[in-house]
């Protein structure tokens, strides 16, 4: 709605000018015409997120064009102003009204997106943990389901994950890190748009991963952390 109050008044029914908007969501359904309509919340609740956001200017003076996805770009020009026209005024006078428009969006700052290196060590080493954890479990699942199995592996000692050194729990859960951070990220994207059914916007979302964060991976990571700094003060 910042752009639209930017273009909008450039526009005169007199001298032809127009300016368009569209929404397109992902089941592929698209809402077009003014932006008073186009972004009216009615229009915008529906079983699905919309993604993507098209605006045009066509004016005698030259021509605005906005593209903004949803998400993490793709490629470098996915999300992009483009302003074109002969007068130079004119397009100065339209890049700083944009350019102003767009710094009152303040970036979401969080650590974990500025550290990806320190969260990607952290992820491994507590799944690297959980798995540990659940190995004894199959190995004495393993016994129950095949019995032929020699006599002497019930009796084998399981121990704890916490027994296991951290180096060999990191390279453990390394590989699952990746796409646990991958993730994790793609829940805080560079842009997100906050309007649409509201069972389906970020916010609703992230409170789910909080819980599971909270009960779950948290306290492995703690519990491993805890570990590491053992066996550096030893």
């Amino acid at each position: 709605m910042r752009f639209a109050s930017i273009l909008d008044r450039q526009v005169s029914n007199v001298r032809g000018e127009r300016s368009e908007y569209g929404v397109t969501f992902e089941d592929g359904h698209k809402i077009e015409g003014p932006a008073e309509e186009v972004f009216a919340e009615e229009q915008l609740n529906r079983p699905c997120r919309p993604y993507a956001i098209e605006i045009w200017l066509h004016h005698p003076a030259g021509y605005i064009h906005i593209q903004i996805r949803s998400g993490n770009p793709i490629y470098k020009y996915e999300n992009s102003i483009a302003i074109s026209g002969k007068d130079e005024g004119w397009v100065n006078a339209n890049y700083t009204a944009l350019h102003d428009a767009v710094d009152k969006v303040a970036p979401q700052s969080l650590w974990w997106k500025r550290h990806r290196t320190i969260l990607l060590h952290l992820i491994a080493l507590g799944g690297g943990t959980l798995e540990f954890a659940v190995i004894p479990f199959f190995v004495r699942l393993s016994i129950q389901l095949w019995p032929d199995l020699p006599s002497r592996l019930p009796d084998l000692p399981l121990p704890s994950p916490f027994t296991f050194p951290w180096p060999w729990r990191w390279a453990l859960g390394l590989p699952w890190a990746f796409l646990i951070r991958n993730w994790l990220l793609s829940m805080w994207p560079s842009i997100e748009f906050n309007f649409g059914a509201k069972y389906l916007r970020p916010n609703n979302r992230r409170q789910k991963l909080y819980l599971v964060l909270t009960l779950t991976i948290v306290p492995l990571l703690v519990s491993a952390a805890y570990d590491v700094l053992k066996e550096i003060v030893k």
